[in-house]
């Protein structure tokens, strides 16, 4: 029996509305075809016209998908090569998608970068990054930001570096918010609508920009 796991979407939240935007209520946006029904969303635009997410096209398969109302679910195309891939974030303004995918011949994760009318590409890691990429977040200027795998620890746990993304100039690791944070793990899980990262570290979390550099934010108790 196949099983019927729909991707739904909170018309309060989303404003995807069948008949008024004031109206509540929860819409299934359907699934891919493939041998499953089963279908999951991850992320919506500012407005709510764009939703996306990943739905099973052939057990274990899974591919990234954007749904607006006027189009329904549209298939996002593979990076090549690339398989189970599924989205993490949509910009605000719904023009570009973020998600990971797994590599050609497994071994590892890799981010890819989505432009509305464009292929999908993917997001490596960076000059002594070693398996995976993880891109969680994405500006309505393309700006797409996330953390990759640099290295393990004496213990053997993995060290990531927050990283950030951008058509023209690739992939690139951000700077460390302290001397004290060099040894340790950093990322970058979200960004700003003035550009703004906002970064996690040892140290604490932290606002970045080239321009004004590290920002601390203070945590209320």
């Amino acid at each position: 029996m196949r099983s019927q796991v729909f991707a739904v979407a909170f018309t309060a939240l989303t404003g995807c509305v069948a008949a008024s935007q004031a109206q509540v209520g929860i819409i299934a946006l359907g699934d891919l075809p493939g041998a499953d029904t089963i279908s999951c969303s991850t992320s919506v635009s500012a407005d709510g016209s764009v939703i996306v997410g990943s739905s099973t096209i052939a057990r274990p398969q899974s591919a990234s998908f954007r749904w607006t109302q006027a189009n329904g679910m549209i298939q996002l195309p593979f990076v090549p090569g690339g398989s189970f891939q599924s989205p993490t974030n949509v910009s605000p303004d719904g023009r570009f998608v973020v998600g990971s995918y797994t590599r050609p011949g497994g071994g590892g994760r890799l981010g890819y970068f989505r432009p509305e009318s464009l292929g999908t590409g993917s997001v490596r890691v960076p000059p002594g990054g070693r398996v995976d990429s993880i891109v969680v977040a994405v500006s309505d200027e393309g700006v797409a930001v996330g953390q990759s795998n640099v290295g393990t620890t004496p213990t053997g746990g993995s060290v990531v570096r927050a990283v950030k993304w951008t058509a023209s100039g690739g992939i690139e690791a951000l700077p460390f918010p302290t001397a004290a944070d060099e040894n340790s793990s950093t990322q970058s899980l979200d960004i700003l609508a003035d550009g703004r990262i906002f970064m996690l570290a040892d140290s604490g979390r932290w606002l970045y920009s080239e321009d004004t550099g590290f920002e601390f934010l203070e945590i209320s108790e």
